[in-house]
């Protein structure tokens, strides 16, 4: 889900730019602004542009500076948005020193530095989930040593009567790995079923709030909660990894133990 959001987030940021027109003394900001969009119209790539009102802009600033404050007499900018019909034809470079040097106290901005922020946090907290990930397998896979051994323990009279009568290292392993692969699947099972309802009811959870503010919120970070059938595959293909760590573990420490014992 990390994922497919900072996909979304970078689609949607490298398909607009903001032209600032910043005050200064000296200059008609109305004229700045119509200069400045009609430079921008020109550009190949471009699908169009269009000026915020100060209201816009005012609304814009709301949720940091607050309802009641009247931004007539402060120095706030004037944005201009460009919607982008094809990234791959538009030199923003180009762009911004034509704007420049009509209008100076101009700023194009291509949110290229959010965009970079953005994927290197979606990368870092998918590298963390793995990280986590990982260290479940190493305690799982702790556990199932653990656990095998001790069943050895509890059974060496079957393994040396099962050694008496011909059988094999392989052969004793083999029903090892059998026995912890079975409990390993019905485990892995049981943990599928249950991320699977937790993640469903997280959906329907998100479902009922995106009427509100926070929900839309939640939306636009993490994307939509939903169980859909590429989740399906991926818990399901996790649980069939953790099914086979257990049968794999239990087999290596078996053959292991069997080894030792030989040669002691």
């Amino acid at each position: 889900m990390m994922r497919s959001a900072s996909k979304e987030w970078s689609a949607s940021l490298s398909n607009e730019i903001t032209i600032q027109i910043k005050p200064a003394i000296g200059r008609d900001a109305a004229s700045d602004l119509s200069i400045a969009e009609k430079i921008v119209t020109r550009f190949p790539g471009v699908e169009k542009a269009y000026v915020l009102s100060q209201a816009d802009s005012t609304e814009l600033l709301r949720p940091w500076l607050g309802s009641g404050f009247d931004l007539k007499d402060l120095p706030v900018p004037r944005l201009i948005v460009v919607r982008i019909k094809s990234p791959e034809d538009l030199n923003v470079g180009a762009l911004s020193d034509a704007i420049k040097r009509e209008v100076p106290n101009a700023l194009v901005d291509d949110h290229k530095t959010w965009r970079n922020l953005l994927e290197r946090m979606s990368d870092a907290l998918i590298g963390v989930s793995f990280f986590i990930l990982s260290l479940f397998v190493l305690a799982m896979g702790l556990a199932v040593s653990f656990a095998t051994r001790g069943a050895m323990a509890s059974s060496r009279e079957v393994v040396e009567v099962l050694h008496f009568v011909g059988a094999s290292d392989a052969f004793i392993a083999q029903e090892f790995q059998r026995h912890f692969l079975k409990v390993g699947l019905i485990g892995a099972t049981m943990g599928a079923a249950v991320a699977g309802a937790l993640i469903w009811f997280a959906g329907r959870m998100s479902e009922r709030m995106l009427s509100t503010r926070s929900g839309e919120q939640i939306e636009a970070l993490f994307g939509r909660i939903e169980v859909d059938l590429v989740m399906m595959a991926i818990m399901l293909l996790v649980a069939l990894a953790m099914a086979s760590v257990t049968g794999i573990v239990s087999r290596v420490v078996v053959m292991r133990l069997l080894k030792d014992a030989r040669l002691a």
